[in-house]
């Protein structure tokens, strides 16, 4: 039985029109693509409108192109070092 008070982790990462939903789970980060045209001030909002995500610690970045496994180390990276 899974723990409910246990942390959950999740990247996002987003361009013009991709966003890629990087959630830990089974061990390890994964990616799970979705199609949207949001920008990141837009998609902050939203987060932030949504009653799941008060009291959640969201962080914004930026970063050149980067390739799938770039995408996912970096977001690994961020919360091993958090």
């Amino acid at each position: 039985m899974k723990d409910q008070h246990q942390k959950q982790y999740a990247g996002v990462w987003m361009d013009h029109r991709n966003a890629v939903f990087i959630p830990f789970t089974d061990g390890a980060f994964a990616i799970q693509e979705d199609k949207v045209c949001k920008s990141q001030e837009e998609f902050l909002n939203f987060l932030n409108d949504d009653n799941h995500f008060k009291n959640k610690k969201i962080t914004l970045g930026s970063a050149e192109k980067m390739t799938d496994p770039q995408t996912v180390a970096k977001v690994r990276d961020f919360f091993k070092n958090a």
